[in-house]
């Protein structure tokens, strides 16, 4: 992944994840609101490369596809679930689904730090 390794990227879209609940769930007007998703898209555009390559890194060589497929699969599903969450935060009020998206974005941005990856994604 380059230079600085997964790592930073990894930490920055969790960043981006919090920031951007954030701004969502504070909006105030339209444009405010989109920001917030805007950015939040960014992050999920920033964490799939990295994340893809650290998880066929750690399945190492035997394990490589599986891995990374599996990787995929939680991917769409952890987009299937905001979805879910996103409906039932109507009783909560709908900044609710944005505020638990910007506290577990929190939470794996410390969790990632506190956590050994690959210096390198998977040989080609």
């Amino acid at each position: 992944m380059g230079r600085w390794g997964v790592r930073p990227p990894l930490l920055v879209a969790c960043s981006l994840v919090s920031i951007g609940g954030l701004v969502a769930a504070t909006a105030s007007g339209l444009v405010q609101f989109l920001l917030g998703q805007a950015a939040l898209g960014l992050a999920a555009g920033v964490f799939f490369a990295p994340g893809i390559s650290s998880a066929g890194a750690l399945g190492g060589t035997a394990r490589r596809g599986l891995t990374m497929g599996i990787f995929g699969v939680a991917f769409s599903i952890g987009l299937a679930v905001a979805a879910l969450l996103t409906a039932a935060s109507s009783r909560l009020g709908w900044q609710s689904a944005f505020v638990a998206v910007a506290a577990l974005g929190a939470a794996a941005g410390i969790a990632l730090a506190a956590t050994a990856l690959p210096s390198a994604g998977p040989a080609g």
